[in-house]
């Protein structure tokens, strides 16, 4: 579970990155302003925003409704002692008054337990930032590859007719997280996936059933494993 704060009271701040880390959380970014909350989720996506309505750079209110409008599956929850003014009917938003440290923790462990349960993908924080996935050219994304962790995951979708490749790269990147890396080939399209090792294989698998049933027959995947390069070339030359 990675989780953005937006709290400008520096005591709270630290007890609400507490909070997360002590419920196996990761905080992604801890800031006091909702101009620089914004500036973040434009290149990253956490599963939780909380933060405070009353700031004194920016507004809490506009970054809730930046978060509902342009992230829906993020959860909101705002942190506030001003309840009155943050009552809402919706289901993607909490509010906790404060200093109700305990409801807060709770919340956002339920959050958590939900994030871990949903398809069994758990993959790394992010480490590249864009909106779509990155594609790299050959030797960018050998380098990338070379420097691959344990736990990423190489995925391959191959195709028969070179001019559908643009087509199925699209659909893939469509597929895929911001923080993915897409090597597209003559006869393939090649991604490397940041983190999960075999829950995000197994996710993957299932997500292309559910999502892209069209190319599932023709994708493959393999945890990059100790030798991501031995990985790479078994699984683009078999």
């Amino acid at each position: 579970m990675d989780v953005l704060i937006c709290e400008d009271d520096p005591v709270a701040r630290s007890v609400i990155s507490d909070l997360v880390e002590d419920r196996g959380g990761r905080v992604l970014a801890a800031v006091d302003s909702s101009l620089d909350a914004i500036h973040f989720l434009r290149q990253f996506r956490p599963d939780v925003v909380v933060v405070d309505l009353m700031l004194h750079l920016g507004s809490g209110a506009e970054l809730v409704e930046y978060v509902r409008r342009s992230l829906p599956t993020t959860k909101v929850i705002i942190f506030t002692a001003y309840d009155s003014i943050a009552s809402r009917d919706d289901p993607g938003v909490e509010v906790v008054v404060k200093p109700d440290f305990d409801r807060l923790g709770r919340i956002i462990s339920s959050v958590g337990e939900r994030s871990e349960a949903r398809d069994g993908e758990r993959r790394r924080p992010v480490r590249a930032v864009s909106a779509q996935p990155t594609t790299v050219d050959a030797a960018g994304f050998y380098r990338v590859v070379a420097e691959a962790h344990p736990d990423d995951v190489l995925l391959r979708v191959g195709f028969d007719d070179p001019s559908s490749g643009d087509q199925v790269a699209d659909e893939l990147r469509g597929f895929l997280r911001g923080h993915d890396f897409v090597l597209q080939r003559s006869d393939s399209i090649v991604a490397l996936l940041l983190g999960g090792g075999e829950d995000t294989v197994h996710a993957v698998e299932k997500r292309f059933c559910n999502q892209l049933p069209h190319l599932a027959d023709r994708a493959t995947s393999a945890v990059a494993g100790g030798d991501p390069i031995d990985a790479f070339t078994r699984l683009t030359s078999g």
